[in-house]
């Protein structure tokens, strides 16, 4: 059981506007009754697990009882000022609760505005024509263009198709200095058989040019002890039925044979959840059936398997196992995996990326990648 206390919530990408001046002693006293006796752990962990994709157990750990448990809950959102959003959370799973209104009713300025990421059909009131252009959408903001196109070379620079010797295999991309992210499926044949890892391939820069031409992309080959942690896929994920195990998150760290170049940056891999809503923007970096790195978005759909997962309903194809699932801020959310198993597909799907960080925590220094 993990009972990890003081975790941190961080790079939160919540309601703007929701938090309006900090919260008194008695402000978080009230929050606090108010979910001690609105819920029990498990029911407030699903829905912490269905609307942000984080754990109680995971973030705070579950011993000593929901007073405590709730107590430790409420600083790890006040941490990051998110004590009014984790309110906004509990009150709309039980809108009823005489407790829980009392505390919306005194903490919240705007009951249905704040309420809205958390209920599905939420109809707001008509906005004055001025005021349409600053509160289009409550999860909508402005993003510097210059920060944004920086991160958007360091995303492409990061991103490499997977090969081997019968071809294109799927996505991955740059972790650290030496190590590559991708799926258990795109590389299973070689896990399986470790001497296959020397016909592996990470192929970056694989891009189309403006003229409609492509780049032959840059090479790099695997160490000799490339395979080194891996998770397999559930079973469930193949066949739409049950949900997966804990430990069932279809990744593969793959070592590369020589560090790359500074100037290729990595991306982040990070083990504190970001906190992710039905309706938030959702974008793929793929190589779509072995083609030059391609951008898919759409808008993230449901939480299945208690927060196990990520769904979404962004285009993709084959080849795109592996790939970054991205936020509008091009943050890494997620890894991309696998897709609805019926005829006609109605969602894609990732596994966090915070559950693989973590995975691979427990063997290994994130920072010594």
């Amino acid at each position: 059981m993990v009972t990890r206390s003081g975790g941190r919530m961080s790079d939160l990408d919540l309601p703007a506007g929701l938090e309006q001046g900090p919260l008194q002693p008695g402000d978080l006293a009230q929050i606090h009754e108010s979910l001690w006796r609105a819920y029990d752990i498990e029911t407030l962990d699903r829905r912490l697990g269905f609307s942000w994709g984080a754990r109680i157990e995971q973030e705070v750990g579950v011993a000593g009882g929901s007073k405590k448990v709730f107590g430790r809950l409420l600083d790890w959102a006040e941490e990051a000022g998110r004590a009014r959003d984790l309110l906004a959370l509990a009150w709309t799973g039980k809108p009823g609760n005489p407790y829980l209104r009392a505390a919306a009713e005194r903490l919240l300025p705007d009951l249905e505005a704040a309420g809205a990421p958390y209920v599905a059909g939420v109809s707001l009131a008509p906005l004055p024509q001025d005021r349409l252009e600053a509160l289009v959408a409550k999860r909508s903001r402005i993003v510097d263009f210059t920060q944004f196109q920086a991160r958007l070379t360091r995303l492409a620079g990061a991103i490499c198709r997977i090969e081997d010797a019968g071809g294109p295999r799927g996505t991955g991309f740059l972790v650290g200095r030496r190590h590559v992210l991708t799926n258990h499926h795109v590389v299973s044949a070689a896990i399986a058989d470790p001497s296959l890892g020397a016909g592996l391939v990470c192929r970056f820069d694989y891009r189309r040019n403006a003229d409609r031409s492509t780049t032959a992309g840059v090479e790099a080959r695997l160490a000799e002890d490339w395979h080194v942690d891996s998770r397999p896929y559930s079973q469930s994920d193949v066949t739409g039925t049950g949900d997966p195990a804990a430990g069932e998150l279809d990744f593969a760290l793959l070592k590369l044979a020589g560090p790359i170049p500074v100037e290729r940056q990595s991306l982040d891999l990070a083990s504190t959840p970001p906190v992710v809503v039905p309706g938030d923007v959702a974008l793929v970096a793929q190589h779509p059936g072995g083609d030059p790195l391609s951008v898919a978005y759409g808008v993230v759909t449901a939480f299945p398997a208690n927060g196990l997962r990520y769904r979404y309903n962004v285009t993709t194809e084959p080849g795109a196992s592996g790939s970054p699932v991205l936020s509008a801020d091009l943050d890494v959310i997620g890894l991309h995996h696998a897709a609805d198993t019926a005829q006609v597909p109605r969602f894609n799907q990732a596994v966090p990326l915070h559950l693989v960080a973590r995975a691979i925590a427990e063997r290994h220094d994130l920072a010594a990648l």
